[in-house]
């Protein structure tokens, strides 16, 4: 929760490092079925088994933009036990590609590939949402994936 001065987030001041979570993984790679790859920054909570994951899948650049807005959001929702993913779609930031337009079928279909990679990594329950910034739509045609 944010105090009304904006000097904690998640119950904590800014400064202080989160126990909770492990170091983010600045670059991971996600390689879809035609060979391209997406890049993404992967935050995990500290010390537990698979976990339910949050996916956010943006054509904005997770190096540059929402860094910032990054650094505290999904720390927080690792230190609540999920793990959050934040992935550059395809032909964005540093993943491969061209990106045309969006919610173009490419994108549904990235989407849906990226949505089964998470649900089938060691560190993820199977069960995946997404978070949604800046009112962009859930761009995939399948539900997203419950798990434990």
């Amino acid at each position: 929760m944010d105090s009304p001065d904006g000097m904690y987030q998640w119950g904590r001041p800014l400064d202080t490092p989160n126990q909770d979570v492990m170091p983010a993984e600045e670059t991971v790679w996600i390689v879809l079925e035609d060979g391209c790859r997406l890049a993404a920054r992967l935050w995990l909570p500290k010390d537990t088994g698979p976990v339910p994951a949050i996916l956010e899948y943006l054509p904005y650049r997770r190096r540059d933009r929402h860094r910032g807005d990054d650094a505290i959001l999904h720390p927080g929702f690792a230190a609540a036990g999920y793990a959050a993913i934040r992935v550059d779609m395809r032909g964005s930031g540093d993943s491969d590609g061209t990106m045309d337009d969006e919610y173009t079928p490419q994108e549904w279909a990235d989407t849906n590939e990226v949505i089964a990679w998470i649900a089938a990594q060691p560190w993820c329950s199977g069960a995946v949402g997404e978070f949604l910034r800046e009112g962009r739509v859930v761009p995939h045609s399948a539900p997203l994936i419950g798990g434990a």
